[in-house]
């Protein structure tokens, strides 16, 4: 089977590094033999993260991580029929954050996507917000992933990047770029690393009647789980110190071959997992 290209570009860590890199992200969808579901967010700022927000901020007041308001809206960019149910605030391993819960009748019409921009950290007002930084918390994965279930057995579409040339990537851009990324990192590099810690993202599936059948290629049998994207920043941030070549060949890459060199050179690298089938299903136990 044809396997097309899914790889974050590293040099977007100036985009991440912004706000989405400081903090942790959990987006499971549980899905019910009926089409119903939830869906739980969680989403875990670090201490310093916290510090920097309320630096920005009106120290004479709590922060707020989240509003109500804000969190019906990313309701509406979740699908059709996909209702607010519920938030708890939690503390986990020095991050604090919380978890919101969103509940729908039939995922035909979801759309699990990382668009964060509906949350709005921080401040409610727009006009007297974080500006910059509530701007590039919404700057995610790119994941957008629809689903078609019938008869127990559920189609996950996950867009993915086609080749957009048939050129290979040309030596002196190559270098130019290469040098690009190490100069960033040998100017940087230590307190991005610092900056950025244990951030995390991860998009998953949960099949509470078990798992009769799947092409996915992450599957935990203990949970009935299937892994759509897992990226821990340090994976990519190690790419860029270690490997600047790859890192400039995983922004570059726009030909079939190209494509597929950077994925054997990747698909095996910790931290750093997306689901590539091009047809995923899962199929429920009866």
């Amino acid at each position: 089977m044809h396997m097309r290209f899914r790889l974050i570009a590293p040099v977007l860590i100036s985009v991440l590094i912004t706000l989405s890199g400081c903090f942790r992200t959990h987006t499971n969808l549980l899905l019910n033999p009926d089409g119903s579901g939830t869906i739980s967010e969680t989403i875990l700022f670090s201490n310093a993260m916290l510090g920097l927000m309320e630096q920005f901020g009106d120290s004479t007041e709590t922060l707020s991580l989240y509003t109500e308001e804000r969190l019906l809206e990313r309701a509406d960019s979740l699908g059709e029929g996909v209702e607010f149910a519920g938030v708890e605030e939690v503390t986990v391993e020095g991050h604090r954050g919380f978890v919101a819960t969103y509940s729908f009748d039939d995922i035909n019409t979801v759309r699990l996507n990382d668009d964060l921009d509906q949350l709005n950290f921080g401040e409610d007002d727009e006009e007297e917000g974080n500006g910059e930084m509530d701007e590039g918390m919404g700057k995610g994965l790119g994941m957008d992933v629809t689903f078609t279930y019938t008869d127990r057995r559920l189609d996950v579409h996950i867009p993915q990047r086609e080749a957009t040339s048939t050129e290979d990537i040309h030596p002196d851009t190559l270098a130019a770029k290469t040098e690009q990324i190490r100069a960033q990192m040998e100017g940087q590099g230590g307190l991005i690393s610092a900056f950025l810690g244990d951030a995390r993202m991860i998009y998953d599936l949960t099949f509470g009647t078990g798992i009769a059948g799947t092409n996915a290629l992450r599957v935990a049998d203990s949970t009935n789980t299937v892994t759509l994207a897992d990226i821990q920043m340090g994976a990519i941030l190690d790419i860029m110190t270690n490997n600047p070549e790859l890192a400039a060949r995983m922004q570059l890459a726009e030909s079939e071959a190209e494509q597929q060199a950077v994925l054997a050179e990747t698909d095996s690298l910790e931290g750093y997992f997306f689901e590539r089938a091009d047809d995923l299903y899962i199929i429920l136990n009866d």
